[in-house]
């Protein structure tokens, strides 16, 4: 819906500046913990459980993360 692509529009400007920028480790941590905060309130169910999807990526449980979460997770507006 509305919702989950405006927040997948703000994801990728998130990863548009952060691939600019060139982020340290610490920042990049709080860039992936703003995007998935960005699209918790409009995980789709097909992506998966949502919790796990964030263990994934902030690398605490060492698990493959949902790929159809992270084909969006990762993607940068076509502009960048």
């Amino acid at each position: 819906g509305y919702a989950l692509g405006q927040a997948q529009r703000l994801v990728r400007a998130v990863n548009c500046a952060a691939r600019r920028a060139a982020p340290d480790e610490r920042l990049d941590t709080d860039l992936t913990r703003a995007r998935l905060a960005l699209l918790a309130p409009v995980w789709p169910p097909v992506w998966g459980d949502p919790d796990a999807f964030a263990d994934a990526v902030l690398g605490i449980s060492g698990a493959e993360p949902n790929p159809l979460a992270l084909e969006q997770f990762d993607r940068v507006d076509s502009t960048c």
